[in-house]
């Protein structure tokens, strides 16, 4: 099955109501090329479709994109924007150097979203160099932060913090403010991150999309906030947005991040002060969801962290 992208963006626009002129005013375009793109008559970039839908969309019109060929040159533009993403993922960078050639070669040079995807990986890949120097951590983080407000301007024109919730995000400027936030922790300017989860928590997307939308990272979000208010010495508030976090996974259904959760939660009742056999079964609880999913360096974190708190040696427990 194909569609077309002229149909996806024609449908999206009588989905929300809108007139052409109103639709053409929202996503950056002339009413007349918008007429253009819906007759099929003029072509839109699998990118800058992405970044539509992820904006205005629903989750099955996104997902259409993703499993479906759009056409065969718009669908060869996504392939190679995600094996872009897969090799920054495995740190590959020959591999990714060679797609991200292709991506730039297929669209033209300077579009503000390819420019600000091009950005943010420079970012990633250098935090990932194993030879870079970690002397100097803080000057790094304070790099990290100036780099990616730089990166968010690319895209956001006039960005504020202060906005955040305001913005009409994709998903790649979600990530980048998830970064921007983990730097900000980084630094100790705990208020500062605090606010960027909150912004993007209240941003219109999440809130319109936070329930049935895979494409947003909400878990992301919710780790690092847990992680800061951690750091604050705020475990009560901590706890809370741990346990919405493990509610984030259940209903989509991931397992994986389960156990790094229950241990968090139960460093956080620890240190909280409470009943030491309810921190105790959260403890448990968490060391045997890292054990069952495999994660080695957690199920040592886990053991040491129960024998040392709690005198239990999981070795030799009935």
């Amino acid at each position: 099955m194909k569609l077309q992208a002229s149909k996806i963006i024609k449908d999206l626009r009588n989905h929300l109501g809108l007139s052409q002129e109103e639709f053409a005013e929202k996503i950056g375009k002339s009413p007349r090329h918008l007429s253009r793109i819906e007759n099929d008559q003029a072509d839109i970039h699998i990118l800058e479709l992405v970044d539509i839908l992820q904006k205005h969309g629903n989750t099955g019109q996104e997902a259409s994109v993703s499993t479906l060929a759009v056409s065969s040159n718009s669908y060869q533009h996504y392939a190679n924007f995600v094996s872009v993403l897969q090799h920054r993922s495995n740190s590959d960078w020959d591999g990714y150097n060679t797609a991200m050639g292709k991506l730039e070669d297929e669209w033209k040079s300077g579009h503000p979203y390819l420019e600000a995807f091009k950005a943010h990986n420079l970012i990633r890949k250098h935090d990932k160099d194993p030879n870079r120097n970690t002397e100097n951590e803080e000057a790094h983080n304070k790099k990290n932060v100036s780099d990616l407000l730089a990166a968010i301007s690319i895209s956001i024109k006039d960005f504020d913090v202060k906005n955040i919730k305001d913005y009409l995000l994709s998903t790649q400027e979600f990530h980048i403010l998830v970064d921007l936030g983990n730097a900000l922790m980084a630094l100790g300017q705990y208020e500062e991150a605090i606010g960027i989860c909150d912004g993007l928590l209240s941003n219109k997307v999440t809130l319109g999309k936070k329930n049935d939308d895979a494409f947003l990272p909400i878990s992301l979000i919710l780790s690092l906030k847990s992680r800061v208010l951690g750091k604050m010495g705020e475990h009560g508030e901590a706890a809370v947005a741990t346990l919405n976090m493990l509610n984030d996974y259940l209903k989509k259904g991931e397992s994986i991040n389960i156990g790094p959760n229950l241990r968090d939660l139960a460093g956080f009742y620890h240190s909280m002060g409470e009943d030491k056999n309810i921190c105790k079964l959260w403890a448990l609880r968490a060391y045997s969801w890292v054990e069952f999913l495999g994660f080695e360096n957690l199920i040592n974190y886990m053991r040491d962290f129960l024998a040392e708190h709690y005198d239990t040696d999981v070795n030799y427990m009935p």
